[in-house]
């Protein structure tokens, strides 16, 4: 018969080197109260396949930071201040951008370059003012509005009338947005007791 080395831990950080021939089993060596530190196997915990997590969940890395932002976009006008910021950069980009296609630089020249970097900076200004002045969005979105009609004649049809249309539905947008009200812990409550 063959003798078998084996060598167990204990959890207090010693070892114990114990020899087995093949017939004999090591727990008939330590006692049929006492498994080999090695041989036990930790009970077994079964993990849901999918864990939901909150917004305010800081547990896992980046997971706070987009449920922050997710809630910092839905207490503001978030998507009316994109699209003016788009309709001023819309309205800005063809007077200002030049470019070469095989030695032949293309440029669209205007008579309306002050008019055009006053709109397109106006807008967005009014965007980031939209995001950041929740309050100021009647403001932001009637100027909105009366910039993107300026902007037909002034700026290159404003700015071939796609930087108009953002700037139309940027305003709009801002004008209808409504601030949601949390309700309070009472009336949560009240709600719930009138469901049942």
């Amino acid at each position: 018969m063959a003798a078998v080395k084996r060598e167990t831990y204990s959890p207090e950080g010693g070892s114990t080197r114990v020899d087995l021939a093949d017939g004999d089993d090591l727990g008939d060596i330590l006692g049929p109260a006492q498994e080999p530190p090695l041989l036990q196997q930790p009970p077994a915990q079964e993990k849901p396949a999918f864990e939901p997590v909150t917004a305010g969940d800081e547990s896992t890395p980046g997971r706070g930071r987009l449920g922050r932002f997710g809630s910092w976009v839905k207490q503001r006008p978030f998507t009316a201040g994109l699209l003016m910021i788009l309709a001023g950069a819309v309205i800005l980009t063809p007077a200002y951008l030049s470019f070469e296609v095989s030695n032949i630089q293309i440029q669209i020249a205007t008579m309306s370059g002050v008019s055009t970097l006053l709109i397109g900076v106006l807008l967005i200004s009014c965007g980031l003012m939209t995001w950041f002045q929740r309050d100021a969005r009647i403001l932001t979105g009637i100027t909105a509005l009366i910039l993107a009609i300026v902007a037909i004649p002034t700026s290159n049809f404003g700015g071939f009338i796609l930087g108009t249309l953002l700037a139309l539905l940027g305003g709009a947008f801002a004008l209808s947005w409504v601030p949601r009200d949390k309700p309070s812990k009472a009336d949560r409550k009240r709600g719930r007791n009138n469901e049942d």
